[in-house]
């Protein structure tokens, strides 16, 4: 997530309940401003080359015949994703105004399990989903059992993704709308850097 230039975001549209029943007028009466368009959310995907693939022994992937396919899906929003301040950065600003690229494992070869705890339907389920644990706990603070990606290829294809993030807020287009150093990155921050920080 980087801070960027007030017109190059919608943070301020959904940040100020004034400012989008105003949008929402203008829309239902003329057909205009700004939701004529998608409010900020861009959808990529990514597939890994077969050299990737390789490097990293994504036998699972392979095995299953899954390497022709999209491995990595982004996520551009214009706004403050995922809406609350994150582990990294709790320091959110009304005033400031936020564009974020998040990106989700396409192809995840860890799996995971639902058991039944009780006889009784009104109980839920155990649900192990083996995904990023500090996410899922802000999200689904009831699952009772969750873990990062378990496989090479999960943990490989995630760092893959991040990296990717870092260079896509590289690009002059991008830079040309951010605030502040390491390209207006406020969460995770510059600090995170190695294989190991990324995952965690």
């Amino acid at each position: 997530m980087t801070r960027v230039q007030a017109n190059a975001s919608t943070t301020d549209l959904y940040a100020n309940i004034a400012n989008l029943q105003a949008a929402l007028q203008e829309y239902h009466q003329h057909a205009s401003g700004p939701l004529t368009v998608p409010t900020g959310v861009t959808n990529a995907w990514q597939q890994l080359s077969l050299s990737q693939l390789e490097s990293f022994n994504a036998s699972e992937l392979m095995q299953q015949n899954r390497t022709n396919q999209a491995h990595i899906q982004y996520k551009f929003t214009a706004l403050f994703y995922p809406g609350s301040p994150t582990p990294q950065y709790t320091q959110q600003m009304s005033n400031e105004s936020y564009i974020s690229i998040s990106a989700s494992v396409m192809a995840p070869t860890s799996r995971g399990s639902i058991t039944l705890l009780s006889s009784s339907p009104e109980d839920s389920p155990g649900i192990n989903l083996n995904v990023f644990q500090a996410s899922i706990e802000q999200c689904f603070p009831l699952l009772i059992s969750h873990q990062y990606y378990n496989t090479t290829a999960d943990q490989f294809t995630a760092i893959q993704a991040f990296k990717l993030i870092r260079q896509l807020f590289r690009a002059p287009s991008l830079t040309a709308l951010t605030i502040g150093p390491n390209d207006g990155e406020v969460s995770p921050g510059p600090s995170v850097q190695s294989s190991a920080d990324i995952l965690e």
